[in-house]
């Protein structure tokens, strides 16, 4: 990437060039930081898709802690009750910033899919909608934290 750039798909064709995408996506927040600028330029050469770069932005904003634009990122914190010690899994779609025009914003770069049908797809349940905050209170109800991406 250093001597050609992010391997787009004039370079490597569609296939490839969504595999790296998927290895960049699914790394640490360091590499995210890293490639993303790389991948943005390659989006304004229509090298690679709007949608991927939406969701590699969403993942960084909440590896960073901050609220996610287009809701692609689903989460999860396992939660002690402090009173009972009874552990329990909850999953979540990451914090919105503007969740009242998510699915405008879902639309205008190629996701078409409502972000309530894509929480139900993963099995979450969106009509509990948690802020920033709130996820700050979860995770202080642990001893380590814990956190799950999908």
């Amino acid at each position: 990437m250093k001597k050609y750039g992010y391997p787009g798909k004039a370079l490597v064709g569609d296939t490839l060039n969504t595999a790296v995408w998927y290895v960049i996506q699914h790394s640490e927040l360091p590499i995210i930081e890293k490639y993303f600028p790389l991948i943005e330029q390659a989006n304004k050469k229509g090298e690679v898709q709007t949608r991927h770069v939406a969701m590699m932005k969403d993942r960084m904003l909440m590896y960073q802690g901050k609220e996610q634009i287009y809701g692609t990122q689903g989460a999860g914190r396992l939660i002690i009750d402090p009173e009972t010690h009874k552990e329990e899994w909850i999953n979540f779609i990451w914090p919105i910033k503007n969740p009242e025009k998510v699915n405008e914003l879902r639309r205008s770069v190629g996701i078409q899919m409502p972000v309530e049908e894509y929480a139900k797809s993963m099995e979450i349940d969106y009509s509990k909608k948690y802020t920033i905050e709130e996820i700050e209170k979860l995770k202080k109800k642990l001893d380590l934290p814990s956190i799950k991406t999908f």
